[in-house]
């Protein structure tokens, strides 16, 4: 996505948009290096980015160590699953757990539109997920960029664009985090994104009826209408993704058994000029 350079803050030229997703596929022959540096190229002009996999690694998470390294800079993610303090550890599972249905993370369940980084001081630029074991039906990854979505606001629904775009909405996560930043604010090449429902705290009705309104919209003008990009990861594929660019989600999946789905999320900074 790129701005028009002449054009006012929060005012965005679609003819002029970066490359929404591109899908690549990784030479098993190169070395890491050359894997992460490649990864990297394609950030620079794609807000998505799936890489495709000839054959799954045997060791995932020590294949994807040495290649993301050449991309950026690792964040840590993971959480505990009860105090959502932060871990230290570089990698989150994503995984079914019957046992633990409570939670989006191990769930079969649809989990709505958002942003990893709504609740976090310091997020991480771009999210990355590798898929060890996709689930035996469904389960694709939900993606809307920001340029879209702020298009499709304009169309549909302008007043409820503005009100995200001027009023500051409070995110929470228990021990893991507090943040407060506007739903849509204005970025250099794409509007930038903060957002969760279920981490939201609204100040006063006014505020309630704005998170309602949006998270309906996401829900029957965006998933339900089948908007925006469907990615259904195979086993050794990953996608990377630009997380203040992106809105992401998931489908429910047909699951029973303890990891009948599993995948490995990462974080990363990007240095300047990425």
């Amino acid at each position: 996505m790129v701005a028009e350079r002449n054009m006012p803050p929060g005012t965005y030229d679609a003819s002029a948009r970066r490359t929404r997703a591109a899908r690549i596929e990784l030479d098993d022959g190169r070395p890491p290096r050359v894997h992460g540096e490649r990864i990297r190229d394609a950030l620079a002009h794609a807000d998505i980015v799936h890489v495709a996999a000839r054959a799954p690694a045997s060791d995932a998470r020590k294949h994807w160590d040495a290649i993301v390294r050449y991309v950026g800079e690792r964040k840590p993610l993971d959480e505990n699953a009860i105090t959502f303090e932060r871990t230290g550890r570089t990698w989150l599972d994503v995984r079914f757990d019957p046992q633990r249905q409570h939670t989006f993370r191990h769930s079969c369940t649809a989990q709505p539109l958002h942003t990893d980084g709504a609740y976090d001081r310091d997020p991480a630029d771009i999210i990355f997920f590798f898929c060890e074991r996709q689930a035996p039906a469904n389960g694709e990854t939900l993606f809307l960029d920001a340029l879209e979505l702020v298009f499709l606001l304009e169309r549909e629904d302008p007043k409820l664009l503005e009100q995200l775009r001027a009023r500051p909405v409070t995110f929470s996560k228990g021990d893991g985090g507090r943040k407060e930043a506007t739903v849509i604010a204005d970025g250099a090449e794409s509007p930038v994104l903060c957002w969760n429902y279920y981490r939201t705290e609204a100040r006063d009705g006014e505020e309630r009826a704005s998170i309602e309104r949006f998270r309906s919209f996401l829900e029957e003008r965006v998933v339900a209408a089948g908007r925006g990009l469907s990615i259904r990861l195979e086993p050794g594929e990953a996608v990377f993704f630009h997380d203040a660019r992106t809105l992401h989600g998931r489908r429910a999946f047909e699951a029973k058994r303890l990891d009948d789905r599993l995948l490995w999320k990462g974080g990363l900074r990007l240095g300047r000029g990425a």
